[in-house]
């Protein structure tokens, strides 16, 4: 699972933190570079007044379709709001 951190300022903060809202929105898209075999994941959680409380992004490996990179991009959005955002 990727490291993820809310606390962008912060790049070496080692423990997953938020804050609990009421409301989240989470946008996250995918990208594919198949000359470099890899993928892209890129995921931004906002609370309920338009702060940033978790983002990441990450390469993986190139996985066998665009559904495929859809998918896991879901996935990782799913693990972060749970383990960043939803967790107090």
């Amino acid at each position: 699972m990727p490291y993820a951190c809310n606390d962008l300022k912060d790049s070496s903060c080692s423990a997953l933190e938020a804050t609990l809202a009421t409301c989240v929105k989470a946008n996250f898209d995918g990208a594919i570079f198949s000359q470099d075999g890899l993928a892209g994941i890129g995921i931004i959680i906002w609370n309920e007044q338009g702060l940033v409380m978790a983002a990441l992004s990450q390469q993986i490996p190139l996985p066998t379709s665009v559904e495929m990179v859809e998918v896991l991009v879901v996935r990782w959005a799913l693990f972060l709001l749970r383990n960043s955002v939803l967790t107090g």
